[in-house]
């Protein structure tokens, strides 16, 4: 239960992260896309019965170590957020 939680905590902290480091497009789109995606995920899967869902986080941390480059961050602060 507790990767869950912290994944939750991730996924809250990628709405987050482009108001508080200071960064804009396009990090800040996906940051404000896939983060609550990832939180929403993480909350459902804290149940026994949604537990299998926890797997859909997978695709989208591959996406968060890729995006970096492939949508060409500008910001060093977002570059290195991303991988969390």
């Amino acid at each position: 239960m507790w990767a869950r939680l912290l994944s939750a905590a991730a996924g809250i902290w990628l709405m987050t992260a482009p108001a508080v480091l200071r960064y804009s497009n396009p990090a800040q789109t996906n940051d404000r896309i896939i983060g609550p995606i990832v939180a929403s995920i993480s909350i459902i899967a804290i149940w026994q019965v949604t537990r299998a869902i926890r797997w859909l986080n997978l695709p989208l941390g591959a996406w968060l170590i890729l995006a970096p480059a492939l949508l060409g961050y500008l910001s060093t602060a977002a570059r290195w957020n991303d991988p969390l």
